[in-house]
């Protein structure tokens, strides 16, 4: 009895856990049948697992079943190694954002081609799209910080409202069509696709924002990470968007700091 209890608790949590259902249930069966003759010698008394495990099948069928699950699992286990890494990674770029150190613009590069790797299996092609362009802002972005012989690094200052205006209507913009040409391609939820057109059309304006420090990029960098968490927890992605409801208060913080160094130039 407790044998079939087990059974069925860990059923349905592989059921739960993968949302996908990358998991073929005959082979959890089989597998677990095999794991219990194997390692508690304990008789399979109930009835279900008898009734829905494969019949006729080799010891070599059995023992691939086996495998096939050892490496889904495995897989799985270094991709949230690699996620983890990449939520680790991103919190130190924004913090050292938030206190307008160069390295920010340098530790960002290796953030950004995770965010391919990672971004492409959700596929949040938003994200990836975000990230490619990225690199070249951040090229820019980098040289605009640190200055030249002819120019001063750039400061914290503040945008006009009429272009702030015009950003937003060019974000909300290009949100609609990327949301639109997204919706024929990507097998994610729909809410998804939009809230990750959301935070991709509006993360270039924020980079461009960011690159010449300008006081409101946090404010539309809050926007993006609320939009982008809701995007990644739709996509079953709950450590990317925890992620990025941490980067919400990284924001918060970073407009405390950008906005002191703002009032120390005015002065």
């Amino acid at each position: 009895m407790f044998v079939c209890v087990t059974y069925k608790i860990t059923l349905t949590l592989l059921r739960l856990y993968d949302a996908k259902k990358q998991f073929d249930e005959d082979i959890i069966k089989t597998a677990w049948r095999i794991t219990i003759h194997l390692f508690t010698s304990a008789p399979i008394q109930c009835q279900y697992i008898k009734s829905h495990t494969p019949k006729n099948m080799s010891n070599s069928q059995l023992f691939m079943s086996i495998s096939q699950i050892g490496g889904i699992v495995a897989w799985d286990y270094k991709t949230h190694l690699v996620e983890l890494f990449l939520v680790c990674l991103s919190i130190a770029v924004h913090i050292l954002d938030a206190h307008q150190h160069i390295w920010a613009r340098i530790l960002v590069f290796p953030n950004l081609l995770l965010n391919l790797f990672v971004y492409t299996k959700k596929q949040l092609y938003g994200k990836v799209l975000y990230s490619l362009v990225t690199v070249f802002l951040n090229l820019y972005a980098y040289l605009k910080w640190k200055g030249g012989q002819n120019s001063p690094p750039a400061r914290v200052h503040k945008t006009s409202p009429a272009v702030l205006v015009c950003t937003l209507l060019l974000g909300l913009l290009g949100a609609g069509i990327w949301c639109f040409l997204m919706q024929r391609y990507a097998r994610i939820p729909l809410t998804a696709i939009c809230f990750d057109a959301i935070y991709t059309s509006f993360g270039f304006v924020e980079k461009w924002f960011m690159s010449h420090k300008k006081l409101e990029r946090w404010i539309l960098a809050l926007l993006r990470y609320l939009a982008f968490s809701i995007a990644c927890y739709k996509t079953g992605s709950v450590i990317l968007a925890v992620h990025h409801i941490i980067l919400i208060f990284v924001a918060l913080y970073g407009q405390a700091k950008w906005y002191k160094a703002y009032k120390a130039h005015k002065t």
